[in-house]
C-alpha cells in the first residue's frame, strides 16, 4: 500500500474501521469507495464492527484499486473482493429493509452499516513504529469484534459446483441442530474407521459420501487455512466467525466441527499435512482462552521454580511457558505468513505477553528474522527449560545465506517458519497435543550464543545408510508430493545397512526386528494393533525385496489388504525411500530426516527433558562444543518395547549406561 495516504496517527486506545459506502449509480459500481473512523476500543460496550481475516498473497500479483476518503489505493486482488461481495450483501440488506430475522437471510449479525477492520487499511503498513505498536493489539482487535468474518476466496475451487457446496453447508448445519457435533470425542471412539455407520450417521449414501468427502477436503486446501494468523483470528473470536466462499457465507464452526469427523478416512492419509491445519485451528481454540490468559497464570500453569521469585518473573515465566505450548502446536502443520516474522508474532498476544514487553522480545521486523528465532528461542529454553524447537532445526535453514553468514547463526536455532519435522506426515487428528516439554536447566553464555544444558551420551553410530546428496530429492518430495518410483534397490540397502545391524545387536532375527517396526507403523495409526495383518504384510514385504515380482513398487501389490494394512504398506515404502537411517549402539535403528548425511564419529546425545527425540552433534571446530547437526525422529523399535515405554516405567536403564553430562552447543 502507497504511504502517500495521508493518516492520522491513532490516539490512546483507538483503532481505525472501515466503512465501504454505496454505489450511486451503475457507473459508480466499478469504483470501491470507503471511508476511514477513528473509534476508541476501549470503552464500554465497544464499538460494533467485523474484523476481516483474509490472505494477503501476492501484493505484485494483480493489485486493485480503491478510493479511500478520496484517494486512490492499491490492496491486494483478494481484498478487493471481499470488499467488493460485502458492498453486494449491504446493497441486498438495505433493499430487505429490517424485516423478521430468517436463518436463510443470515449474512452477519451485526445491523448495517457495517464497520470492519482490515489489517492492511486500518494500520499504516508503511510505519514501521505504527505496526511494531498495532501488530500485538491484534489479538485484542479480534477477540473484541462483534464478528470475524473469514473470506476463503471469491470462487469455489476446481472439482466443486455450487450444489455440492450447498449439500455440504446443509449437512454441517443439519448435524449442529441434531446435536451431533456434542460429545465428538466420544462420537469418534464409537465410529472411527467404519464407514457405515459414518454414513449412517451423516444419513448420506455411498455417492453422496463420496461428495461430501471431496467438497470438505477441497475447501479444507484452499490457502486460508494455512494462513499463521488465522491461529489467532479463529481461536480469539468470543463471537460467530463466519466464512464466505464467494457469495455463499457459512458458520466456521460447523465447517470445522463435520471435517473432523472425516479425518479417519482414507482419503485423508493421502495430504495429511495440508489438513492438519484445521485440526490445529481447532485443537487451539479448545486449549487456550485468550479471556482467561490474561488473568494472572495459576500455580498448576507455572513451571517449578525454585526459591522466591518478583511478580514480573512469575509473569514472564507463565508467558513463556504458554508461548512455547503455542509455538510448538502451530509447529504440527504447514501455517505460512507472508513475512516470517509474523510466524512468531502473529501468536504473541495468545499468549498473554507482560506489560511491559521485555526489551528482547520486542516486535521490530527490522531486525533479521534469525536473530528473532535466536531471542525467542533462548527466552523459552532459559524459563521453561524445553528444548522442543530444536524438531525444527533443518539444514540451511537461514535460505540463502552465505556459509560464512551461517557460521556466525549458532547450530541450535530454529527456523520458526519450519514445521515440526517429528510429526511431519502425520494426519491431523493424530498429532500430539501442545507438546509440552520441560526440565532441562539451560544456560547460556554472556553472549547468548551458546547453550549448555544436560544429556545421556549414547554413543556414534554403530551403522548409517551411507547416501550422498539424497537431501533436496527428499525435500522436494514431502514437500511438492512429487511422484518417485521406489526400486527393491532402495529396501535392499535399508534391510542390509540397518535392520541387519540393528538385529544382531539386538540380538534377534531379522523378521522379529522387521515385524517390530511394521507394528510402529501399525500402531502409530490407532491405539490398537491389527496384529492379524502384520504377518502378511511381513510376507509381502520379504518376498518383494528377496528378488520375486517386479522391480518396482506397486500400489496394487496390497490390494488384499485393509484400508489401514495399505496405509502401513505405504508407509514401509516412504520410510525406506531416500532416508537416511542410524542404528545406535542400544540396537535402535532412527531415522535422519533432513539431516544430510551423517558421518561415523558423529555422536547421539538424548537431552533431558527431551528424550524421546535423540540429537545428531558434530564436534565444533577448536572450541569444545558441538554443532547440532539435527533430530532422530522415528524408529526401528527393540522387540520388548517401545523407547517411550521403557522410559515411562522409570527403568532408568539410559541413566544407568550413560551418566547425564554437560552437553554445549554450539
Amino acid at each position: 500500500m502507497p504511504s502517500s495516504y495521508p493518516y492520522r496517527p491513532l490516539a490512546g486506545s483507538a483503532i481505525r474501521l472501515i466503512r465501504i459506502l454505496e454505489a450511486k449509480s451503475p457507473q459508480d459500481a466499478a469504483v470501491i469507495r470507503c471511508k476511514l473512523i477513528h473509534m476508541p476500543l476501549a470503552v464500554s460496550p465497544p464499538p460494533a464492527y467485523i474484523a476481516i481475516s483474509y490472505v494477503w498473497g501476492n501484493p505484485n500479483n494483480n493489485p486493485k484499486t480503491i478510493q479511500l476518503d478520496g484517494h486512490d489505493v492499491s490492496v491486494s486482488e483478494n481484498l478487493w473482493h471481499a470488499l467488493h461481495q460485502v458492498r453486494t450483501w449491504e446493497a441486498i440488506e438495505a433493499s430487505r429493509g429490517y424485516g423478521p430475522w430468517r436463518y436463510q437471510d443470515f449474512i452477519f449479525f451485526t445491523r448495517r452499516p457495517w464497520l470492519f477492520w482490515a489489517d492492511a487499511l486500518c494500520i499504516n503498513q508503511a510505519d514501521v513504529g505504527e505496526k511494531s505498536r498495532e501488530i500485538p493489539r491484534m489479538t485484542t482487535i479480534f477477540s473484541s469484534a462483534y464478528e470475524v468474518f473469514g473470506w476463503l476466496d471469491h470462487q469455489l475451487p476446481p472439482g466443486i459446483n455450487h450444489s455440492m457446496l450447498n449439500m455440504t453447508l446443509d449437512k454441517a448445519r443439519d448435524m449442529r441442530e441434531a446435536g451431533i457435533f456434542k460429545g465428538q470425542e466420544k462420537w469418534h471412539e464409537g465410529f472411527r474407521g467404519t464407514e457405515a455407520n459414518l454414513r449412517a450417521m451423516l444419513g448420506v449414501d455411498p455417492l453422496e459420501m463420496a461428495v461430501l468427502t471431496e467438497t470438505l477436503f477441497r475447501i479444507a486446501h484452499l490457502p486460508w487455512f494455512r494462513r499463521l494468523w488465522i491461529i489467532q483470528e479463529f481461536a480469539v473470536s468470543q463471537a460467530s466467525v463466519v466464512l464466505a466462499l464467494g457469495p455463499h457465507i457459512f458458520d466456521a464452526r460447523d465447517f470445522l466441527d463435520l471435517l473432523m469427523l472425516f479425518t479417519h478416512r482414507p482419503e485423508w492419509f493421502q495430504k495429511p499435512v495440508e489438513l492438519a491445519c484445521p485440526v490445529v485451528m481447532q485443537r487451539v481454540r479448545d486449549r487456550y482462552d485468550f479471556h482467561e490468559i490474561r488473568d494472572r497464570a495459576t500455580e498448576k500453569e507455572m513451571p517449578t521454580v525454585v526459591g522466591p521469585k518478583e511478580e514480573n518473573e512469575r509473569n514472564l515465566d507463565a508467558f513463556a511457558l504458554r508461548l512455547q505450548g503455542l509455538l510448538a502446536m502451530a509447529a504440527n502443520a504447514p501455517f505460512r505468513s507472508s513475512l516470517d516474522h509474523d510466524m512468531i508474532y502473529g501468536i504473541l498476544g495468545m499468549a498473554g505477553p507482560p506489560d511491559p514487553m521485555p526489551c528482547e522480545l520486542a516486535i521490530d521486523y527490522s531486525l533479521p528474522w534469525p536473530e528473532v528465532c535466536r531471542r525467542y528461542a533462548k527466552f523459552i529454553a532459559e524459563k521453561t527449560g524445553s528444548i522442543s524447537f530444536f524438531t525444527r532445526i533443518q539444514p540451511l535453514w537461514d535460505r540463502g545465506a552465505t556459509e560464512e553468514t551461517r557460521d556466525r547463526i549458532p547450530s541450535w536455532v530454529p527456523d520458526f517458519s519450519h514445521q515440526n519435522i517429528a510429526w511431519l506426515g502425520l494426519p491431523g487428528h493424530q498429532l500430539p497435543d501442545d507438546h509440552m516439554i520441560i526440565g532441562n536447566k539451560v544456560v547460556f553464555s554472556r553472549d547468548g550464543r551458546s547453550m549448555t544444558l544436560d544429556g545421556l551420551v549414547l554413543g556414534t553410530p554403530i551403522a548409517l545408510t551411507r547416501r550422498r546428496h539424497l537431501e533436496q530429492k527428499v525435500h522436494q518430495y514431502y514437500f511438492n508430493n512429487e511422484a518417485n518410483s521406489f526400486s527393491r534397490i532402495d529396501a535392499l540397502r535399508f534391510v542390509e545397512d540397518i535392520l541387519k545391524p540393528a538385529a544382531d545387536t539386538q540380538g534377534q532375527s531379522l523378521d522379529q526386528v522387521l515385524a517390530s517396526w511394521i507394528r510402529a507403523w501399525e500402531h502409530s495409526l490407532d491405539r490398537s494393533i491389527v496384529d492379524s495383518e502384520v504377518p502378511t504384510i511381513l510376507h509381502l514385504f520379504k518376498t518383494w525385496i528377496q528378488g520375486r515380482g517386479p522391480s518396482e513398487w506397486r500400489e496394487d501389490d496390497s490390494r488384499n489388504l485393509t484400508g489401514r494394512g495399505q496405509i502401513v504398506w505405504r508407509r514401509l515404502k516412504d520410510k525406506t525411500r531416500m532416508k537416511n537411517w542410524l542404528v545406535t549402539p542400544d540396537g535402535r535403528g532412527w531415522m535422519t530426516l533432513f539431516l544430510g548425511e551423517v558421518k561415523p564419529d558423529d555422536v547421539v546425545v538424548a537431552f533431558r527433558g527431551f528424550m524421546t527425540n535423540p540429537a545428531v552433534l558434530r564436534r565444533s571446530r577448536g572450541d569444545g562444543g558441538f554443532q547440532l547437526v539435527g533430530m532422530l525422529i522415528e524408529r526401528v523399535p527393540r522387540p520388548e518395547g517401545m523407547w517411550e515405554t521403557r522410559l515411562a516405567v522409570g527403568s532408568g536403564f539410559l541413566k544407568r549406561e550413560h551418566p547425564w553430562t554437560n552437553i554445549t552447543l554450539v
